[in-house]
């Protein structure tokens, strides 16, 4: 995925060459925060945990972390 798509590095620390960065991208940082706002205690109580759920929420988090982004460059 390009750096455009991403939005680069969260926190930007640089390697060696200072042309490249290590560490998560600003897209997984977003996915990352907006998945704490799509699942409720409610959602572990009594519910079957498979991994088809965990995918479920984890393209939630990442089609809102996409928005974000999109947003981010609007503004």
């Amino acid at each position: 995925m390009s750096e455009q798509q991403n939005g680069g590095s969260a926190f930007p620390e640089p390697v060696m060459d200072f042309a490249q960065y290590r560490g998560m991208t600003l897209r997984d940082y977003f996915a990352a925060k907006a998945i704490c706002q799509l699942t409720t205690p409610a959602d572990y109580v009594g519910s079957k945990e498979t991994e088809e759920s965990y995918r479920k929420w984890a393209n939630k988090a990442y089609k809102m972390a996409d928005a974000m982004l999109r947003a981010r460059e609007e503004s």
